[in-house]
């Protein structure tokens, strides 16, 4: 099955630039921007895309109550060096690569592509509903073997 980017899924991706910015609605963010490169398909290695494209990850800062641990922990993930004015980041984010991960939102009957650092533990976003109730017993069972494939992939170059 072919894949394209903005696809649901969680992708291989080299950090590229980042600096603050403003949203169209005057929101201030600190911009990540990633060099996308592999999308994971559950298997063993990930699948190289036609060619590699960029997409930005947004860790909004005007929220102060909810955003701090949050960008925290985002930041940290990537080695960040704690200088908004002049930021750093690893080696690690910046040559080696991350896994991003691309959700969708629904608005006014328009899909919208979300992009975030994946971390194999995350929980889903307060903003987005739950749309079924399923058994607890299923949801272990799809927990278990999810982690089992984030264990694998974690500290791991895919490739």
């Amino acid at each position: 099955m072919p894949y394209k980017l903005d696809d649901e899924g969680i992708y291989w991706a080299t950090l590229a630039d980042w600096g603050m910015d403003q949203s169209k609605k005057g929101r201030r963010f600190y911009g990540l921007i990633f060099e996308i490169t592999h999308v994971s398909c559950g298997q063993d290695k990930p699948v190289a895309l036609p060619r590699s494209l960029t997409r930005t990850v947004r860790l909004f800062l005007d929220d102060e109550e909810n955003m701090p641990d949050y960008n925290e922990r985002k930041l940290g993930k990537l080695g960040f060096n704690w200088n908004y004015a002049a930021g750093e980041f690893s080696e690690e984010a910046t040559q080696k690569g991350t896994w991003v991960i691309c959700t969708h939102s629904f608005q006014d009957n328009v899909t919208y592509a979300n992009w975030d650092l994946y971390e194999p533990d995350q929980q889903r976003s307060k903003q987005r509903r739950k749309r079924i109730d399923a058994p607890q017993e299923l949801l272990d069972k799809l927990n278990a073997k999810g982690q089992q494939y984030a264990d694998k992939q974690k500290d791991n170059i895919p490739f």
